[in-house]
């Protein structure tokens, strides 16, 4: 029972490291890198969701920290 609860927090972390950046993260810097020609509100909405994809990061990583004990 206890590796599976380990199991089940190791898959949390490596989803809020790998998952949302893979999801947010990746395809918008992608995006600002290949069409450096688009227009001014498609790169502030691409930056935008670079933003709020490494905070999901930082924030689902940080309750996976500290809900390691439970």
């Amino acid at each position: 029972i206890s590796v599976r609860h380990n199991l089940t927090k190791i898959l949390s972390l490596l989803g809020a490291l790998l998952g949302i950046p893979l999801a947010y993260v990746f395809p918008s810097i992608i995006h600002l890198a290949l069409m450096e020609d688009t227009k001014h509100y498609i790169r502030i909405i691409n930056w935008c969701v670079v933003v709020l994809g490494v905070a999901l990061c930082v924030a689902c990583s940080t309750i996976t920290f500290l809900t390691w004990s439970h």
